[in-house]
């Protein structure tokens, strides 16, 4: 039987098999195992692989140490066991192993190391990368501080990324470096393998990548296509060995500017790879680096250069200047829309059927360096007079741009030939020329001395006009073609010149001073031109008269003609024998002789109109009159009256003005002295308007605002009358003179007068006159009462002064519990009475009356009282007696005979005039008193007479001791000053107040 003790190994390590051959046991006890043995290790077992066909119940007992140490027990194998490791062992050593046989009783002994230990990378660093290799170190092996015990020797692995290529390296010691079969611009991985006599531990991986620096690339075989302005690609480049992530390519202008550098990257080689961006017209090279990226950085090889390459020229767009000849075309400052060029080339083209006569022909030019000038002349001779269309193409190398820039123009024709002046006027010459051949457009003339050309639209004859009579002038003549380029441009030769004279100017001849018996002819010419002689002719009635002036003046004198005559003059210019164009005045007037308005008189006259007769001159003759009305104040009317009339009208004139007139007579526009007539006026419109101030009185009565219906006035005459009583006679007039108000000062108070108004200028007054009625304000009023009874009682009524209408009297009760009115009382004398009526007895009245003239009342109205007689009934209940209520109750009077009780009863106090005794209590000695009875009021006349009036003595208190027989004086008894009673206003004794 066979045994197999197997350990199997990582991926990429790979360790030795021991083999040895162990005897075969036969018999009931087996056979020796020493026929063969091979064995494989790991950092810590050993597995044993015998060859031995024990019997099924054999047994095998492994012993093993290290060789210099004790065996120790191993594993046992039953029955039917193959394979056994053996384990727990010390890395990289050898060990002793005893196979022992329990058929045969005996033993087979060999020797197996371990393996290394486990690889730790993690502390591993790659640097010095090249094209052909690269370092590294840090490698060590995992729980071992030194080499020994360990491992006894280091393998290294380096895959390439971008070809699979696997490079080994096996080294004593943690770091090395790779220099053969490396590839350049590869992405290198690197794993490492601890080893022990051959037999190698677990690997490790590094994990991170390091390029190698890449090779050149190959820009031999480099292609360009889709060359365009501002891009092209490229296709062709190779790596000359070697991997690559990406190559960076540098598209750079290096001629004839600086143009546009652009930067691709290239991640496919075997592709083709635009550039855009780029400068037109540039000579461009590319430039390659290859480069490879990994996990320590990218790496770059050498950088490569193409070959030079153009970009397509950018389309000329325009030039800076263009000089055009006759035939010869310079261009300058050609440019380009964008970028650069090397060279220029300019076809010129002649454009067949635009300009008749030039023949066909085409001319190409080409510039050395970029901005040169290009010039169309010597053997490449344009045409004169016509059309080309230029064609401008950029190059750069062999590449032109896409399309060209055309610019087409002309050359200038050439100069007129045969130019002659042929005739002249005095404002223009004929001009005459060969024509042109090409034929022109057009032709253009003007003055040498002046810049501005007229164009002509003929072909060989021209008359110049605007020029001066005898004057010498120069004249410039152009042939020009009307180019039909874009835009329209016209080109004119030089010109051809010819000079010719013009002949004197028409007469211009006019009229300066005049007089009334000469005219001054001022002589000259249109346009101003030299003149050395005149012939002048003049007409007078019929007769023809003519003066030959040699002379350069400026005017001449025709004397001894009619004052107000109209004549004809013609005058002739000549120059050197040549004669202008005549001129003829006619109808210019002398001055007329002085206007004679003595005998001017007027007639037909109204509000806007004078008729006037009897114009005239001192002496000569006059075509018409002008007659000028003029009013102070007014406006001024001029009417023109033509001869032979010595009268006229003048109308739309204002009404009241006073005109006088101003009279000239007039030949044509000229006019002799004025004579002034006598002054006229015009009859004044009606007053239509006046104003009455409120303030209006007798003394001062204005009336204002006086107007009339238009124009003027001298006067506005105001008449007032009127027929009533007590008025002032009339009429009175008032006169405004030229302002509008009168006063009157003379009008009597409460009158109505009637006023009439006329305006007048001079002696002519207005047609009608304007009316109106007005009343003065009447002066105070005045009322008296009288012959009152017990229901009525009289009034006399009258002013302070003047007059009135009529008087209005109201009255009502003295407590004014209504009012009631009399109807008006007119007036008819000095004084006016009336009565009122229906009074009630006993009762007061105050009443109003106002003197009035028509609605117009006094200021001041009469206010009094009035009192109807009371009518009384005395203390016997059975007479009667009507007094002035209330007055005549208690007044010391007693109007009640028999018991005088008006004087006693209710008389708590006495009316002005009368004394009121104390208390009416009989005093001793009796006496009889005044009424017979005691009483309460006693006159005046009765206190201090020496009687007991009163029955109580009041009425004789404190009278003097001494008196006069009648009673007029009072001793007061302390100073015994006489105190003189009032005869008019009662006793002043007793009177209720302190005298004394």
């Amino acid at each position: 039987m066979t045994v197999a003790w197997v350990l199997l190994v990582p991926l990429l390590f790979h360790g030795s098999w021991a083999t040895f051959t162990t005897g075969t046991c036969t018999g009931s006890f087996g056979s020796t195992p020493s026929s063969s043995y091979s064995g494989s290790s790991t950092k810590n077992s050993v597995t044993l692989i015998l060859d031995m066909s024990p019997p099924a119940d054999t047994a095998y007992q492994i012993n093993y140490g290290t060789a210099a140490s004790e065996l120790v027990s191993g594993p046992v194998f039953g029955p039917q066991t193959w394979t056994s490791s053996v384990e727990s062992l010390e890395p990289c050593t050898y060990y002793n192993f005893e196979v022992y046989s329990t058929c045969a009783l005996r033993s087979e002994t060999v020797s197996a190391p371990t393996g290394a230990g486990d690889a730790d990378a993690s502390g591993v660093i790659l640097s010095d990368p090249t094209t052909t290799g690269f370092t590294y170190g840090g490698f060590r092996t995992k729980g071992c501080s030194s080499v020994s015990g360990c491992y006894d020797s280091y393998m290294a692995y380096a895959i390439c990324n971008c070809n699979a290529l696997l490079s080994t390296l096996e080294t004593p010691v943690p770091q090395g470096a790779f220099t053969t079969q490396i590839t350049p611009g590869c992405p290198y991985e690197l794993s490492f393998e601890s080893r022990c006599q051959g037999i190698g531990g677990a690997g490790d991986s590094h994990g991170q990548s390091l390029c190698t620096v890449p090779d050149t690339v190959d820009m031999s075989g480099i292609a360009f296509s889709a060359v365009a302005p501002t891009s092209f690609q490229v296709s062709g480049m190779a790596m000359n060995s070697g991997c690559y992530s990406r190559v960076d390519a540098t598209a750079a202008c290096s001629s004839p500017g600086t143009g546009t550098s652009r930067l691709v990257s290239i991640t496919d080689l075997t592709a083709a790879r635009a550039f855009s961006g780029l400068t037109p017209g540039c000579h461009y090279t590319v430039q390659a680096c290859a480069a490879c990226t990994a996990d320590y950085g990218t790496e770059t090889g050498a950088c490569s250069t193409s070959r030079t390459q153009c970009t397509q020229p950018d389309a000329v767009n325009g030039y800076t200047t263009e000089e055009i000849d006759v035939n010869v075309v310079t261009f300058r400052g050609i440019t380009v829309a964008s970028g650069f060029y090397d060279k220029l080339r300019v076809s010129a083209l002649l454009q067949p059927g635009q300009v008749a006569g030039c023949p066909i022909a085409s001319l190409t030019l080409e510039s050395v360096n970029p901005g040169d000038e290009v010039t169309f002349t010597g053997a490449n001779i344009l045409s004169p007079g016509c059309y080309y269309c230029f064609s401008f193409t950029a190059f750069c190398d062999t590449l032109s741009s896409s399309a060209p820039f055309v610019k087409c123009t002309c050359t200038e024709p050439l100069a007129p030939v045969g130019l002659a002046a042929v005739g002249a006027t005095k404002s223009s010459v004929d001009l005459s020329w060969t024509p042109n051949n090409p034929a022109p457009t057009r032709y253009r003339v003007k003055l040498s001395s002046e810049p501005t050309f007229t164009i002509l639209d003929v072909n060989s004859v021209y008359t110049y006009p605007g020029l001066n009579p005898s004057n010498s002038y120069t004249f410039d003549l152009q042939a020009c073609l009307e180019c039909p380029s874009s835009p329209a441009k016209t080109f004119c030769s030089s010109s051809s010149q010819v000079t010719s004279t013009t002949v004197p100017g028409d007469a211009d001849i006019s009229i300066g001073t005049r007089t009334t018996t000469s005219l001054e002819v001022n002589l000259a010419t249109d346009p101003v031109s030299t003149v050395d002689r005149w012939e002048i002719t003049y007409k007078q009635d019929g007769t023809s008269v003519e003066i030959d002036v040699s002379t350069t003046a400026s005017f001449i004198f025709l004397d001894s003609l009619v004052p107000g005559t109209k004549y004809d003059i013609t005058a002739t210019p000549y120059f050197n024998g040549k004669a202008g164009v005549p001129m003829t005045l006619q109808d210019e007037c002398t001055i007329p002789a002085s206007a004679d308005a003595s005998g001017v008189s007027f007639s037909a006259i109204s509000t806007t109109s004078l008729g006037f007769s009897g114009l005239a001159v001192t002496t000569g003759n006059y075509q018409s009159w002008s007659v000028t009305a003029e009013c102070a104040g007014g406006d001024t009317v001029t009417q023109v009256v033509n001869g032979p009339a010595t009268s006229g009208v003048l109308s739309g004139l204002t009404p009241g003005c006073l005109y006088t007139l101003d009279v000239l007579a007039q030949c044509g526009s000229e006019e002799g002295a004025s004579a002034t007539s006598s002054a006229q006026c015009t009859q004044p419109e009606d007053v239509i308007g006046h104003s009455l101030p409120a303030a209006n009185t007798a003394s001062s009565f204005k009336v204002t605002s006086l107007s009339v219906d238009s124009g003027l006035f001298d006067n506005i005459a105001v008449v007032a009358s009127t027929t009533q009583v007590h008025c002032t006679p009339s009429p009175i007039t008032a006169n405004s003179g030229t302002t509008t108000e009168v006063t009157f000062t003379t009008l009597t108070e409460g009158c109505r007068y009637s006023f009439q108004l006329k305006a007048s200028c001079g002696a002519l007054e207005s047609a009608t006159a304007r009316t109106f009625d007005k009343c003065v304000v009447p002066e105070a009023t005045t009322a008296t009462a009288s012959s009152p009874t017990v229901s009525s009682v009289g009034l006399t009524l009258n002013v302070d002064s003047g007059s009135a209408t009529h008087f209005t009297v109201s009255y009502s009760p003295a407590d004014n519990t209504g009012a009631t009115s009399l109807a008006d009382v007119p007036v008819d004398g000095l004084a006016e009475v009336a009565t009122v009526t229906d009074l009630a007895p006993g009762s007061c009245y105050d009443v109003v009356v106002t003197a009035m003239c028509d609605s117009m009342p006094s200021p001041t109205p009469a206010n009094l009282n009035i009192c109807p007689l009371a009518e009384l009934t005395c203390g016997n209940g059975v007479d009667t007696y009507s007094v002035e209520a209330p007055s005549q109750q208690c007044d010391g009077v007693n109007h009640c005979p028999g018991d005088a009780t008006d004087e006693s009863v209710g008389c708590d106090s006495c009316v002005t005039g009368s004394f009121r005794c104390h208390d009416n209590t009989p005093k001793s000695p009796a006496a009889t008193p005044f009424f017979g009875i005691f009483v309460a009021c006693i006159p005046q006349a009765k206190v201090c007479d020496g009687n007991n009036d009163c029955g109580d003595f009041s009425d004789e208190e404190y009278c003097s001791k001494t008196k006069t027989s009648t009673y007029t004086e009072f001793v007061c008894e302390s100073d015994d000053t006489a105190l003189e009673t009032i005869s008019t206003g009662g006793n002043l004794v007793c009177d209720g107040y302190n005298d004394c």
